[in-house]
């Protein structure tokens, strides 16, 4: 599809439509003069009662319409959709509400069930958001308490306490098992609505943006062991894959380090495939790259996710990462520590992160971050697996023994 050469192309031909489009007969005099409401008051009294229903039917229809392009616009300006694909969206909706126009004014003596039944056709083509829940997570009717103090774990990995380092030497030890306390109330709601509404893309980023904040808390256990939560997330990063919030909140939901091995229902390729493409796309954005590394070393908990990652450019890409980026600490602490885990993994792999050079960019990471204990753990710990005899190869036996 060809790129729009003008960015406020989508939003003009919104605009152009909505000031310009007839609602009613009746009407459209006295709304082009929006000072004078009385006139339009009047205008609206005088009716007979068979035209004043078809004056609020076609103004029913105006307010449909104009809400599913006021969405295509709000997605358009969130970034959720790129300037062609609004544009697209736009023109189609023009050419349908054309038609539209065209059949009622075709069979404008029809009979009373063929108006219903165009209504009813009209609003399931631009269904109205009004039976949508709001944004963000809620509890029944009250109002959302206001966001905790709380550090989130990849803000806390982003500003670099020490203390809240979760990755220890060996980079093979599980997490913890924990009796897991309830979800809360909120958090499951937050959930289900991501679940229910796949197609509202601000309910999606709002969502995916909330559940990040409830990473923040103690345990973690129940959020990961909801059985929507995961592959909601990934919903959501799919639908919004050009909206640099959604890729920040959905990769910091999976590279948290308390997240549980995937599902048997969640294949590690569907996960990785999401992980390195918002990594492709996104290459400007050192805070994707370093979350990047950091999701990928979670599907490294089983041999057969390392074979994958290393077979779809998952070494590649954190090597790229790390050389854009040579004086982004976490970028490099990130990097280091998945190239360590899958050179752990077995003697082929290790092999494999070899063969992609990362000894120099490991080495030049340590030096440049000397005074970083994160880094230099990290990048220490890479250059051992690296180097060192792996654990699966047998010594060499003396032939002349």
């Amino acid at each position: 599809m060809a790129a729009v050469s003008n960015p406020l192309l989508p939003l003009q031909l919104a605009l152009a439509d909505l000031l310009e489009r007839p609602i009613h007969a009746a009407l459209d005099d006295a709304l082009r003069q929006p000072s004078n409401e009385q006139h339009l008051h009047h205008c609206v009294r005088s009716l007979p009662p068979s035209a004043t229903v078809d004056a609020l039917d076609a103004s029913l229809a105006f307010v449909v319409h104009a809400r599913a392009l006021l969405t295509i616009c709000s997605d358009y300006l969130d970034q959720h959709i790129a300037p062609q694909h609004a544009l697209k969206k736009i023109t189609d909706l023009l050419s349908v509400s054309r038609e539209i126009a065209n059949d009622a004014e075709v069979n404008a003596t029809a009979d009373d069930a063929d108006v219903d039944e165009a209504a009813t056709d009209d609003s399931d083509q631009f269904a109205s958001p009004k039976g949508e829940p709001p944004v963000g997570p809620w509890s029944g009717s009250e109002t959302p308490a206001a966001p905790t103090s709380r550090q989130s774990w990849w803000a806390q990995i982003w500003g670099g306490d020490e203390d809240n380092d979760s990755a220890g030497d060996d980079v093979s030890a599980p997490p913890e098992e924990e009796t897991l306390p309830s979800l809360p109330v909120e958090v499951a709601n937050t959930i289900a609505s991501l679940a229910a509404f796949p197609t509202n893309l601000k309910l999606q980023l709002h969502g995916l943006e909330a559940l990040v904040d409830d990473t923040g808390c103690e345990s973690v256990g129940p959020l990961y062991a909801a059985p929507d939560m995961l592959p909601a997330v990934l919903h959501a990063i799919s639908s919004l894959a050009q909206s640099k919030r959604a890729q920040i909140a959905g990769l910091s939901l999976l590279a948290n380090p308390n997240m549980p091995m995937l599902p048997a229902n969640l294949p590690t390729q569907q996960v990785r495939r999401l992980i390195l493409r918002a990594m492709q796309r996104f290459k400007a954005h050192a805070q994707i790259q370093g979350l990047g590394c950091l999701a990928l070393s979670n599907l490294c908990r089983d041999s057969s996710g390392v074979l994958d990652i290393v077979a779809k450019g998952g070494v590649d890409a954190a090597i790229t990462a790390m050389r854009a980026y040579p004086d982004d600490a976490t970028v490099q602490s990130a990097g280091s520590w998945l190239l360590a885990l899958i050179c752990a993994s077995s003697e082929d792999m290790q092999y494999a992160v070899l063969d992609a050079g990362s000894v120099a960019v490991v080495e030049a990471a340590s030096r440049r971050f000397q005074d970083d204990d994160r880094v230099r753990k990290h990048a220490d710990m890479a250059l051992r697996e690296m180097l060192q005899k792996h654990a699966s190869r047998r010594a060499p036996q003396c032939a002349f023994q």
